[in-house]
């Protein structure tokens, strides 16, 4: 068994406390569609029947929160 390398865990949760702050300061309509498709794996016509709007909303709220994590993760980039 390997154990997790200090540096890995501390960069971890420093990005993930980093992540739910900026879910957290999302319009909750991006929030939602946001965590409906990357942690609950819903397609995007499932969301936008949970969320009742078009699919072509449910696919540009999800683009500009994307873009938005992307802009400020790019210090974690590889």
């Amino acid at each position: 068994m390997r154990l997790p390398c200090p540096e890995k865990s501390f960069y971890k949760n420093e990005f993930l406390a980093k992540l739910d702050a900026i879910l957290e300061r999302l319009p909750f309509e991006n929030r939602s569609v946001f965590v409906l498709a990357e942690f609950e794996g819903l397609t995007y016509a499932e969301i936008a029947e949970i969320e009742e709007i078009s699919i072509g909303t449910v696919k540009s709220r999800l683009s500009r929160t994307k873009e938005k994590l992307r802009s400020v993760f790019k210090e974690y980039k590889d």
